[in-house]
């Protein structure tokens, strides 16, 4: 027995994406963090310290409250889609 693309739900197609999406803006806003990281550090001490402070606490967020998150929603809801139907 085959299964058709609608008869995959829609709201399992709709999460997937939604973590597709949350991933790669994610990644890139985690790109971004890591660049005004490197910027902070040419600033004199006093300064520096307190945004290196904020930006490992950021970077550390996004890191592991958005990204891992949002990629292990991806793949499982993806492993899900593909039980449904293996032919994809």
């Amino acid at each position: 027995m085959t299964t058709t693309a609608a008869e995959i739900p829609a709201l399992l197609k709709a999460l997937h994406l939604f973590a597709l999406i949350v991933f790669f803006a994610g990644t890139f806003h985690i790109v971004r963090l890591y660049v005004a990281h490197r910027s902070a550090m040419a600033r004199w001490e006093p300064d520096r310290k307190v945004l290196l402070d904020q930006f490992t606490g950021m970077e550390r967020r996004a890191l592991y409250f958005v990204i891992w998150p949002a990629f292990a929603a991806f793949i499982l809801l993806g492993g899900w889609i593909i039980s449904i139907r293996p032919a994809l």
